[in-house]
């Protein structure tokens, strides 16, 4: 008798936000999977199915587990499938007033999962290659401090190359801002999934993040270099001072891959190895 095999189907939000949230929920998910089967405890093979119709976020998908399947439609029948789910943002956010819970706990907690406040992006992390002497990069997301913290930027560490790219339809984009934080060492930004993927790549990270939200909702603390500003109407000054308080550790993290240099240029192998002091990607 061939053995039995458990079918399961998730739909992803169409949100960008709340899409990288379901991600992180699925990818622990076949996580947990394996790990049952590996302890005996369950006696199957699997599929697992994923339906996601915010097809702009399709830079994502080589970042899930290679056997999971894309599909075209979501229309699960009981015959076809033992367990199927519909992430529902709005539903988990009431879930999780009371206790300010984060946005993939609630979505674990709906499939069976663990997940981290942020997916694993390792497998489309791009790592440069830096070059003796390469200036620190820093990107200023459309925001309304932008002008000004550009200003401030280029005034006081003139040693930084600065990149602020205008506010228009293509920079909102997520194919777009996913190769623009990619383009940088810090990313400062209002909260968003340019901010998401930042820290989800382990970027330093610096989210001016508005009250529309219980901060405990899309917070990003497992991205290790993360840092936070709660509030709307977030003067530049503030934002600046929590800038400068970011600054050293992140001058120091540059420094320590620029020194770990041989032949000129950082491989992959070193920056792996000098990453994995901050933690995951």
């Amino acid at each position: 008798m061939p053995p039995v095999r458990d079918k399961v189907i998730f739909s992803l939000p169409e949100d960008p936000e709340m899409m990288m949230a379901a991600m992180a929920a699925v990818q622990d998910y076949v996580f947990q999977l394996d790990k049952q089967v590996q302890n005996q405890i369950k006696n199957s093979n699997w599929e697992l199915e994923v339906y996601s119709p915010n097809k702009s976020m399709d830079f994502l998908k080589p970042a899930f587990d290679e056997r999971v399947k894309f599909v075209d439609e979501y229309k699960p029948t009981r015959a076809e499938y033992d367990f199927a789910h519909k992430f529902d943002p709005l539903m988990a956010y009431d879930f999780s007033v009371k206790t300010e819970r984060h946005v993939t706990d609630v979505f674990g907690i709906m499939i069976g999962a663990a997940p981290m406040e942020v997916p694993f992006l390792r497998k489309i992390n791009k790592l440069f290659e830096y070059a003796k002497g390469t200036k620190q990069r820093v990107m200023v997301l459309p925001c309304p401090q932008q002008k000004e913290l550009v200003e401030l930027i280029d005034l006081h560490h003139p040693e930084v190359d600065v990149r602020a790219p205008q506010d228009n339809w293509t920079t909102r984009m997520p194919g777009v801002l996913n190769e623009l934080v990619q383009q940088a060492e810090l990313v400062i930004g209002p909260r968003g999934v340019g901010t998401y993927l930042a820290a989800s790549y382990n970027r330093w990270v610096l989210e001016m993040y508005p009250t529309g939200r219980h901060k405990g909702w899309l917070a990003k603390w497992a991205g290790k270099r993360y840092q936070m500003i709660y509030g709307d109407d977030i003067p530049t000054a503030l934002v600046w001072r929590a800038l400068e308080g970011i600054w050293e550790r992140w001058v120091t993290s540059f420094l320590s891959l620029e020194q770990a240099q041989e032949g000129g240029t950082q491989t992959e192998q070193q920056l792996s190895s000098a990453e994995s002091a901050v933690g995951p990607s």
